[in-house]
């Protein structure tokens, strides 16, 4: 439905082939596998747009097409927390290892030198360890 909605609004001033990233965008997370996100998330660039600490939304690191290892961590997080799948997802960052935990465990690398665990709930409650 949002697809119509964006079509409606904004197609009839982009030419055939924008519209068609468009829409690209717009489908892929929801028709893709897990893990050919996950796939696509490794082969972007390791660097985040913000220096320091700070970590970009996962929204940033999809559009911009590169992030650090926790805040990818975090994009396939949101993805599959909206899927609703009904089971706990937990990422662990202990330095430059990030470790996504859901049905599969999935591993990214971080220079961001942050620990910690936080975990979400299948009812949806985030819980962080220090």
């Amino acid at each position: 439905m949002h697809i119509v909605i964006l079509k409606a609004v904004i197609g009839p001033h982009l030419s055939r082939q924008r519209w068609n990233v468009i829409r690209s965008r717009c489908k892929w997370s929801t028709q893709c596998s897990v893990e050919d996100i996950y796939a696509w998330l490794e082969q972007m660039k390791n660097v985040s747009i913000y220096d320091g600490k700070r970590l970009a939304q996962p929204d940033e690191v999809a559009n911009y097409r590169t992030g650090d290892g926790l805040e990818k961590a975090f994009l396939l997080a949101n993805i599959i927390r909206q899927r609703k799948t009904g089971q706990e997802i937990k990422i662990t960052v202990d330095n430059d290892e990030v470790r996504l935990q859901w049905q599969n465990r999935y591993r990214f690398v971080s220079k961001k030198g942050l620990r910690g665990e936080t975990r979400v709930s299948c009812g949806g409650v985030v819980g962080v360890t220090r």
